[in-house]
């Protein structure tokens, strides 16, 4: 086995596993010690004769379910979410002025959601400012200084036209559960098929957690259910 072409590092460094056939592997990762840079890493392997078991995670150091994307970039467009950035982005530089040049001419937001918000279309970015208040995704201390918001999705806070509003619901599902769609195709692969009794514990999720995930990779065609049970789908070659 070469741990360089495995990690992405250095190649050449060989580990024999002493003989072929299945074996069981465990790899754990901790930060160096102060002082010293990147990770630490324990990679152990043992004999696994018989038939290979499904992928198991023990524990999760980060949300198995990411936050969902409100969606606001699709509808107000690329450079007004920029003049956000601007305030909340530690370390975006930006020429002096830049704040007061008009506004790029697409994608801009549409007059009747600058209505809906209360607001005047924005002509320069500055004038982006009281929309992007208005969204939630700023906040004003008051002060002239703004901290980032915490927006509700974007269908909820607006009357938005069907398409488009389809684009940004679908959006936000797929940005909550890409990941873990990724992890239980994993185990149906290998289960071929996995039972999703068997789901929540193998993922360790809540078991609330599968339903939704399942309807996001089944409508993404990952998997396919069955009796009980979900199946791999093979993916087109790119």
């Amino acid at each position: 086995m070469d741990l360089g072409t495995l990690t992405g590092g250095t190649f050449g460094d060989e580990l024999s596993l002493g003989a072929k056939g299945l074996f069981r592997v465990r790899v754990c990762r901790k930060a160096a010690d102060d002082g010293e840079e990147g990770d630490v890493w324990l990679i152990q392997s043992w004999p696994a004769p018989g038939t290979p078991e499904a992928p198991r995670w023990l524990k999760r150091t980060r949300a198995a379910v990411h936050p969902a994307n409100p969606g606001w970039q699709q509808v107000l467009g690329y450079h007004v979410i920029e003049v956000s950035w601007f305030f909340t982005l530690a370390g975006m530089q930006r020429p002096d002025g830049w704040l007061d040049e008009p506004l790029p001419d697409e994608p801009r937001p549409s007059a009747g959601v600058c209505a809906q918000l209360g607001v005047d279309p924005p002509r320069t970015r500055r004038d982006a400012i009281p929309l992007l208040v208005a969204a939630g995704l700023i906040v004003d201390d008051g002060a002239g200084r703004f901290s980032p918001g915490t927006p509700r999705r974007a269908t909820e806070a607006l009357d938005l036209p069907g398409e488009l509003a389809a684009r940004v619901d679908a959006d936000a599902v797929r940005s909550a559960y890409i990941w873990l769609a990724a992890d239980v195709t994993g185990i149906a692969a290998w289960s071929n098929p996995a039972r999703i009794e068997d789901l929540a514990a193998l993922l360790a999720v809540p078991g609330e957690t599968i339903e939704p995930l399942l309807e996001y990779a089944a409508e993404d065609n990952l998997i396919q259910r069955g009796n009980g049970t979900v199946t791999a789908l093979p993916r087109p070659p790119l």
